[in-house]
């Protein structure tokens, strides 16, 4: 199969460039190398890798710049994106190495999340928590050293490079309508005329996208050229919202009523102690198993370099379900599982922010939703069982697998 690469600014054309001087007001010709240097770095950073298995038609080109483009002024329009995250790391001559992370939200994060971080210990993650709770979101690294001097200056310098201090929530502007997500960028250029205005509102967007490129781009995944579907809509014949703690009970029960089938597709499966209130969930997929029930689970297993330690956490879990002789796989580690999906015999899916955790059961404002629907589940099931193929079957012994 052949492979084309795309070369992003050939695509830019001259009705590309009209249009955008339409929504700009620009009354000046704008010439198209004015902003084609701009416009390759927007679609470059958004577009994903560049490699295609086909050449895309002409009309498949004009819709697939435009919702790139559109999608880089919403993602800006919605907040922007942090300056990313970094560790420094002691090479031999001396210098430091930089590695890229992700940053976390101290202002939104649970403890179990902040005594993920390298820089904290679960005392320090909780005593950050207690005193946001206290006093408030903390401002910047400066306010939560003055609020938290223990930490100290060395621990507070290195926690900064990897945690954002967003208090209120970003900004909901954008409208889903690229032309008029620009024209709100543009409004927000405080001067000039209205060329120089737009400009400085792509050179902005650039910048954003550049510093938080597309997923696509960073695990080296090409985008299709095609406009993806809209997704199908099923009806339901009930549908349960499971906030916090309604949520442990809810599933446990289900679980326990399963006769059939059991699909379990978590982020985090944590359970550091026996007495952990993992262990009922855990022992009702067990107690179906035995009684004949298909069970099979699906987890994180994340990258040596990733921040989220899914193997360590995951790991007492996965040994205690497969010596009790349940099915088990890991996804691939180039790849973050964070879905949290239960399908129960083929009718009732739950779905949404809990991961199976202590915290998510009884601590954050986890949110999910149970819907009884065979269509609703069968769609479920099928992302399910893509995934399931793709994964490794987990192995009895601590962070190991084998392809299966």
């Amino acid at each position: 199969m052949s492979r084309y690469h795309i070369d992003w600014s050939g695509l830019i054309g001259r009705d590309l460039v009209q249009e955008l001087a339409t929504v700009a007001g620009v009354d000046t010709p704008l010439g198209i190398e004015d902003v084609r240097p701009l416009l390759t770095r927007i679609l470059a950073a958004t577009g994903g890798w560049p490699y295609t298995d086909a050449l895309p038609s002409s009309r498949q080109t004009h819709d697939h710049i435009r919702r790139l483009l559109g999608e880089a002024f919403a993602h800006v329009l919605g907040g922007g994106a942090a300056a990313p995250g970094y560790r420094l790391q002691a090479t031999p001559d001396d210098t430091h190495a930089i590695e890229a992370v992700p940053r976390m939200e101290i202002n939104i994060a649970g403890r179990d999340e902040l005594a993920l971080l390298p820089e904290l210990t679960p005392s320090r993650a909780r005593a950050i928590v207690a005193e946001r709770e206290r006093g408030g979101p903390f401002r910047g690294i400066d306010d939560l050293h003055a609020r938290l001097p223990r930490l100290g200056k060395q621990r507070a310098a290195a926690l900064a490079r990897v945690v954002s201090f967003r208090v209120d929530p970003p900004a909901a502007g954008a409208t889903g309508d690229w032309r008029r997500d620009l024209a709100a960028l543009i409004a927000q250029e405080p001067a000039g005329g209205a060329r120089d205005r737009l400009l400085a509102a792509l050179e902005r967007v650039a910048r954003i996208v550049a510093a938080d490129r597309h997923p696509h781009l960073r695990h080296r995944l090409p985008r299709s050229f095609k406009a993806p579907a809209r997704p199908r809509s099923h009806t339901a014949a009930e549908a349960t919202v499971l906030a916090g703690r309604r949520y442990y009970y809810y599933v446990r029960d289900a679980l326990r009523a399963a006769e059939r089938s059991i699909d379990v597709m978590m982020f985090h499966i944590a359970m550091p102690r026996h007495e952990h209130p993992t262990r009922q969930l855990l022992d009702a997929l067990v107690q179906a198993h035995r009684r004949g029930v298909r069970v099979r689970v699906l987890v994180d297993r994340d990258r040596r370099d990733d921040p989220y330690r899914s193997q360590v956490i995951n790991a007492a879990a996965v040994q205690y379900l497969l010596a009790n002789g349940i099915a088990v796989r890991v996804d691939r580690p180039d790849r973050l599982l964070h879905s949290k999906l239960i399908v129960v015999d083929g009718s009732q899916t739950i779905a949404g922010s809990h991961n199976w955790s202590a915290g998510s059961f009884f601590m954050f404002d986890d949110l999910s939703v149970a819907v009884h629907s065979a269509e609703v589940a069968q769609e479920a099931r099928k992302r399910f069982d893509t995934l399931w193929r793709r994964g490794e079957r987990a192995k009895s012994g601590r962070g190991t697998a084998r392809r299966g």
